[in-house]
């Protein structure tokens, strides 16, 4: 398991004050050579760990020499992240556990709950996911009570790691929701950017790739913000392994191998690992079996030399070699008593010096904020002409839609046709975008009418363009064609909708479609002919409801068959009986308090509740529903839900 956040820091002073006594130059000398220390390690962690290693020791020596508690606790922390980025989980723990009891024994209970989720870290990524949840669940209890959103966001992204690497999805995704609905709050692109990438993470571990890679793409735009190339490597080797799940090779392979230069370039051994194992299935599955085996070779060899007794040895030796140099430099101290002294005589020209120099710097101060000044002020009228542009863009395109959707709604057919077969019934229509992926179509046949409702592929303007070419199909399919039966009626149209978008030789980029319930009433016999592509027709009799299932296939796109045949069924309808035919926008809307799904089970109790009232107040109520569950958050789909009384 890889914590999607990173250790948080201690958070302390490093330069401390400076006393009265007799060695105030030494201290002052000695605080400021730890900070270069502290710093020089901290840049050195991920770059080059051995160093990073040399300078944090020599910090935690000075720091245990001044016998500054605070000083401590951060040189043990900054050392327990380098023995974690080098593999070494046992000195990690040992180091975080020291710094945990300095916490407990000065009465921090910040640095508590931060060092609590750290060492939750280490025993996750070292398979203890019931002792990480422990510890997580530890830490979060000190961060509400203290109420510091940041922290609390950080903990809670590790706890939807563990509940995933469980099993337990649904824990882990309300967890990630949770974060991600702070981090937002506070406008924290870099938390959102992880957040992110976790629900991503979330949805592949469940197998839903689309809905994972939808996460992952939204994270991935925010990336031009974030400068964490270690979680963006993790995300370019997530998204790789979506695409692989989804069966495109070429995709995946592309997305492993910007992964590994990016991990390269950091050198960040872990998520080298990652991308290895992940090359080396892809090739499997494309059947290049030679370059599968040299990527799994790889894996294997960094797997095992992550961290190996050779380095601890050479850890040791730096650490030995150390000890020595500090000696020296004790050595060094002693001889340079005299000098201090001399330093401490000449204090008062030094202050005098100090002074001239701050005047100096004052004055170079004034003049760079009055540069800095002057640009921004030109800075700010060219953003305000850039502003003017795209808002005068904006109202154009806006202008461009507005028209589209009298253009679109030009096609919809006359309700009142509706009417004329059925006094008592409603269409409930509300695109998620200004122009909508849904609609319906009926055709008048005197005796009968044939009614359709159908859900296209995409939404906004890419699915508005199949709605005009759905309606159009329909049309010549049965007033020119003169095809009247609705499983024969869905099987022409697939073969149209193939042959337009150039499907048929699987050979095309697109893969768009639409999902449709179709049906024949016949005003003097009573009988409902229906036939659906992934949508069903509900109807109630008695109040008792009826569920009448689409074929699972759809109309066009290559997913399935070119050669797809369609079901039809036939009921003899009564006075009174209702039915009812819809997309999936309505049961597939976020909401409610755990902004989950409204799913096909809730959608359908509610169906079931209305039954009684009339047709108007039903499409009422399931307005009135719709927005209750959304509340403040967007719209997911187009919506279209038809409803008839007989």
């Amino acid at each position: 398991m890889r914590a999607s956040v990173g250790f948080f820091i201690i958070i302390t002073g490093i330069i401390g004050e400076v006393g009265a006594q007799t060695n105030q130059v030494v201290y002052e000398y000695d605080s400021i050579k730890m900070a270069s220390l502290y710093a020089r390690s901290r840049d050195q962690r991920i770059k080059n760990p051995e160093l990073s290693l040399e300078l944090g020791q020599e910090f935690l020596d000075m720091a245990k020499k001044s016998k500054n508690k605070a000083k401590e606790a951060v040189a043990l922390e900054n050392l327990a992240r380098i023995f974690f980025n080098i593999g070494s989980y046992s000195r990690t723990l040992e180091y975080f556990f020291d710094v945990l009891r300095i916490a407990e024994e000065q009465g921090d209970s910040f640095n508590q709950a931060i060092t609590l989720n750290n060492i939750g870290i280490v025993y996750g990524e070292n398979g203890q996911l019931e002792k990480a949840l422990e510890y997580y669940g530890k830490s979060l209890a000190i961060k509400e009570e203290l109420g510091n959103q940041e922290a609390i966001v950080n903990t809670l992204s590790n706890i939807g790691l563990i509940y995933d690497e469980l099993g337990e999805y649904e824990k882990g995704f309300d967890s990630y929701t949770k974060a991600l609905n702070i981090d937002r709050k506070r406008q924290y692109v870099d938390g959102i950017f992880v957040s992110l990438n976790n629900l991503g993470q979330n949805f592949l571990k469940r197998g839903l790739y689309d809905s994972a890679l939808v996460y992952f793409k939204e994270s991935w735009n925010l990336g031009t913000t974030v400068e964490n190339d270690y979680d963006k490597a993790h995300l370019l080797n997530n998204m790789a392994a979506a695409y692989l799940g989804k069966g495109k090779t070429t995709e995946a392979e592309e997305f492993y191998l910007r992964a590994i230069a990016l991990a390269e370039k950091i050198k960040a051994r872990l998520r080298l690992r990652e991308s290895y194992l992940g090359l080396s299935r892809v090739y499997d599955v494309m059947s290049d079996y030679g370059k599968s085996l040299e990527f799994y070779k790889r894996y294997e060899y960094l797997k095992d030399s992550l961290f190996n007794e050779e380095k601890l040895q050479k850890i040791n030796e730096i650490e030995a070699d150390y000890k020595i140099k500090k000696k020296e430099s004790e050595v060094n101290l002693i001889k340079k008593e005299s000098e201090i002294q001399d330093l401490r005589r000449s204090q008062t020209r030094l202050v005098a010096y100090l002074l001239i120099s701050c005047l100096f710097l004052f004055g170079t101060l004034i003049f760079v904020l009055y540069k800095r000044n002057q640009f921004k002020i030109k800075a700010n009228k060219d953003l305000e002409l850039k502003n003017n542009e795209i808002l005068t863009k904006n109202i154009d395109i806006m202008d461009s839609i507005a028209y589209a959707k009298s253009i679109q709604e030009s096609f919809l057919p006359d309700p009142r046709i509706l009417n004329k077969f059925f006094t008592n019934s409603f269409i409930y229509y509300k695109a998620r975008d200004v122009i909508n992926g849904d609609f319906f179509w009926f055709a008048d046949e005197e005796d009968y009418l044939i009614f359709a409702v159908v859900d296209c592929t995409g939404h906004g303007v890419p699915g508005a363009l199949i709605t005009v070419m759905g309606n159009s199909l329909l049309n010549e399919i049965v007033s020119e064609k003169r095809i009247l039966y609705p499983s024969e009626i869905l099987t022409e149209l697939n073969y149209r909708v193939l042959h337009t978008l150039n499907q048929e030789n699987y050979q095309g980029n697109n893969n768009e479609g639409m999902d449709v319930a179709i049906g024949r009433f016949d005003k003097g016999s009573m009988k409902l002919s229906f036939a659906g592509a992934k949508r069903p027709l509900y109807y109630f009799r008695d109040n008792h409801l009826h569920v009448i299932k689409g074929d699972s296939h759809s109309v066009g796109g290559t997913f399935y068959a070119k050669d797809r045949d369609y079901k039809e069924h036939e009921i003899y309808l009564n006075k009174n009986d209702t039915f009812y035919v819809f997309t999936d926008g309505y049961a597939d809307q976020f909401g409610g308090e755990n902004n989950k799904k409204f799913l096909p089970g809730r959608f359908k109790d509610l169906i079931c509740e209305i039954q009684g009232d009339d047709m108007e107040k039903q499409r009422e109520i399931l307005d009135r529903k719709f927005r209750y569950w959304k509340g403040e958050r967007e719209q997911t789909d187009d919506i279209l839900v038809m409803g008839v009384l007989i």
